[in-house]
């Protein structure tokens, strides 16, 4: 049985809902601590992956900017459900990035100037070593939805480590249709690569 979080951050069972308005009406809780991310590998797809971010992570230092953008006009006391089309394995893979970054920055906040210097060392290393589950296979996917997200950093880190040094490989590798990639990704590519 698929499991959610409440309040309180303990998983509970996952309620399936055909009326949502009449469950609403009914008192049934939604954990507005939490953004509802559903997943789909396109527009068409019917059913998506439901992820659960905490709200306060995304807006704290703009973790996820897209995500921070779109709720910083809704209230605390309102559910939160955002729809992404992309790839569900490049969308993890670039939460467990940033959520990599974050604990160090949460770390550093309090260390002194050698203990952060320290683990500067080990975020960066850290980093790369998470950028090494990047292939031809998976990383235009990445690359495409770190630009969505706004995740700067990311897009960079990623293009700088990999996209850029293996960039025949990786377009030979695609298995999406670029005609589906945002235009200004695709531009930003075009651009990127006639100055290499």
């Amino acid at each position: 049985m698929a499991t959610v979080p409440n309040s309180n951050g303990k998983m509970q069972p996952k309620i399936k809902i055909k009326d949502k308005k009449k469950h609403l009406a009914e008192g049934q809780p939604f954990d507005f601590k939490f953004i509802k991310v559903v997943v789909k590998k396109s527009n068409s797809e019917k059913e998506g992956k439901d992820l659960f971010i905490e709200r306060d992570w995304v807006q704290k230092n703009n973790n996820i900017p897209h995500f921070a953008n779109v709720i910083k006009s809704v209230s605390e006391t309102e559910g939160v459900e955002i729809t992404m089309n992309c790839n569900i394995d490049a969308f993890n893979w670039i939460l467990a990035f940033v959520k990599i970054k974050t604990s160090f920055d949460d770390k550093m906040e309090n260390a002194g100037t050698h203990e952060s210097i320290r683990m500067a060392d080990e975020l960066d290393s850290s980093l790369y070593e998470k950028m090494d589950e990047i292939s031809n296979e998976n990383c235009l996917n990445v690359l495409v939805t770190s630009y969505f997200l706004q995740l700067t950093w990311v897009y960079e880190k990623v293009w700088k480590y990999y996209f850029a040094r293996n960039f025949s490989e990786v377009i030979n590798s695609c298995k999406i249709s670029l005609t589906n990639v945002n235009p200004a990704i695709i531009k930003d590519i075009a651009v990127r690569i006639s100055e290499l």
